[in-house]
């Protein structure tokens, strides 16, 4: 705290005690009396009120006061002096500093101020209550302010509110420092923290830290992973930047372990030094969160090596969980134990549950040879349609077969469960576009009745079929169940869809360049 800022401390302290000698008093309240307005207030985060309003010069700048409304508060009141053309000449607008215990109230319906000078004038709030505004308004009045007159204690409540530790938004101009500030993206990274990449440019000035503020949450840079860079695109917009633009990039990861608070106002704080800072509120800007999909391609161009920063392994984590919750095993409608099953995935859509079940009636009496039976693995979204045709095809059978429903695509930990579930010991999957012909069934009937331990995988890329086996998934029920647990590839990490190829190779599953980064450093395991 400045000299300045402690002086006027004092100063409110002394006239506390002014205000207090006012209760218990008899006060008149004719309208001569009035000498001004109470026309707004706002409450910053410690939770001090500032008032707006207007009063006649003879009041002075600094004064004890009562405020009435449905109790007595003693308080006391420091103002900055503005001119404004709508009130009396000899009254001028103001911004004030409350000291003392009283808060608005939603509801009240008069507010009146007595001011403990000579004569016990008062100020009255305007309207039906009193109008609540936000520290923005105060801001952009207090900045206005400092371009006319700067009378009362404009300095001393500039520099409170332009303090390193304030969070009100827009007080460049008051805090005398030249900052333009844009943010490109935002990366949220659930129970982790968040990254935001975006550039500033504040000519003459060193900017030394970040802080976001998300609601009343506030989380300040880890400067371990934040880091400046060139922006030259930046000339076309501000072609006198000059030498500004070779660091006028930023990317800063703020930690914050409760991240939902991020859907609240966010407001950017760039440090500039131990006794400046300016906050930036940051408005209609998506948020990305990497949990769904989103903004993977902005946190590998901003941190290449990845594996090597510090939140890495919480981000890992992070992905696992996601993984876990997001990805609900496989709900079983109806489940029939079988030693052979021929696992059959249906997509959303309706025309391929048709096919589907189409197709399983033509190859019945080849399944029914072979005592396979048939594992539905359907997509939720037609679950109306495959209601019905499985109760066709049960009424056909000569044996119970199994259906499944999936929230997802088919991965390879719904095979997992659904197999452990109806005990299968030899199963076949065939993926979602996979047509099935007497010829593809009796391949498949062949390798189910077969003793190799070897089963073939899919290699995952979508290629033209070949002649030696139809395109799916080939293994013992055993081995898969082990594998989808192991952690090694699977298990933890987002489950791709199932596609691929027949084929004795290993698993070869395509990866987004982020899990790649996962796998190899094995962090999700």
């Amino acid at each position: 705290m400045t000299f300045r800022t402690g002086s006027i401390a004092s100063l409110q302290n002394a006239n506390l005690a002014k205000g207090e000698s006012l209760l218990g008093r008899a006060h008149s309240m004719a309208d001569e009396r009035q000498i001004g307005c109470l026309e707004a207030v706002a409450v910053d985060e410690s939770g001090r009120c500032w008032v707006l309003g207007w009063v006649k010069r003879s009041a002075g700048n600094a004064f004890g006061a009562l405020m009435l409304d449905r109790w007595k508060h003693p308080c006391a009141m420091a103002i900055a002096r503005f001119s404004r053309d709508d009130v009396p000449s000899d009254a001028t607008g103001f911004i004030g500093l409350l000291h003392g215990e009283w808060q608005p109230e939603i509801d009240a319906k008069l507010v009146v101020m007595l001011l403990a000078v000579e004569g016990v004038p008062h100020l009255r709030s305007v309207g039906a209550t009193l109008r609540r505004v936000d520290m923005r308004s105060i801001a952009t009045i207090l900045d206005a302010a400092g371009s006319t007159l700067q009378d009362g204690y404009y300095r001393e409540l500039r520099s409170i509110l332009i303090a390193p530790e304030s969070w009100v938004p827009g007080l460049s101009k008051a805090a005398r420092i030249d900052v333009r500030t844009g943010v490109d993206n935002i990366v949220a990274i659930p129970g982790v923290g968040c990254i935001i990449e975006g550039w500033l440019l504040a000519p003459g000035r060193t900017t030394t830290g970040f802080a976001l503020r998300a609601g009343d949450t506030v989380a300040q840079a880890d400067l371990r992973s934040s880091f400046r860079l060139a922006r030259p695109d930046l000339l076309a917009a501000f072609p006198k930047a000059g030498g500004e633009v070779q660091d006028a990039g930023f990317v800063a990861f703020f930690p914050m372990r409760d991240t939902r608070a991020l859907i609240e106002e966010l407001t950017l704080k760039l440090y500039h030094g131990e006794n400046a800072a300016t906050n930036h509120r940051l408005a209609d800007i998506p948020i990305q969160w990497l949990n769904r999909g989103a903004g993977e391609d902005v946190l590998l161009r901003c941190y290449p090596s990845l594996e090597h920063e510090a939140f890495f392994p919480a981000l890992a984590a992070s992905l696992k969980r996601a993984r876990q919750s997001q990805q609900p095993p496989p709900v079983g409608w109806q489940i029939e134990p079988s030693e052979r099953s021929l696992f059959i995935a249906v997509s959303g859509s309706q025309s391929d549950a048709y096919r589907v079940a189409d197709q399983v009636m033509d190859v019945a009496d080849l399944l029914e040879a072979g005592r396979i039976r048939v594992v539905l693995m359907a997509h939720e979204a037609v679950r109306s349609h495959v209601l019905p045709l499985f109760r066709d095809l049960e009424d056909g059978a000569q044996q119970g077969n199994s259906l499944f429903f999936l929230r997802a695509a088919l991965g390879l930990r719904d095979v997992a469960v659904a197999s452990t579930l109806t005990k299968a010991d030899r199963l076949v999957v065939l993926r979602e576009d996979a047509r099935m012909t007497r010829t593809l069934v009796e391949q498949c009937v062949e390798r189910l009745s077969g003793k190799d331990e070897g089963l073939a995988v899919i290699a995952a890329q979508d290629r033209p079929m070949r002649q030696d086996g139809p395109p799916g998934l080939f293994w013992t029920a055993r081995s898969l169940t082990d594998f989808a647990r192991s952690g090694a590839d699977w298990a933890g990490l987002p489950d791709a869809p199932i596609l691929g190829r027949v084929g004795r190779s290993a698993l070869q599953q395509p990866r987004p360049p982020l899990l790649a980064r996962l796998e190899r450093t094995g962090a999700a395991s």
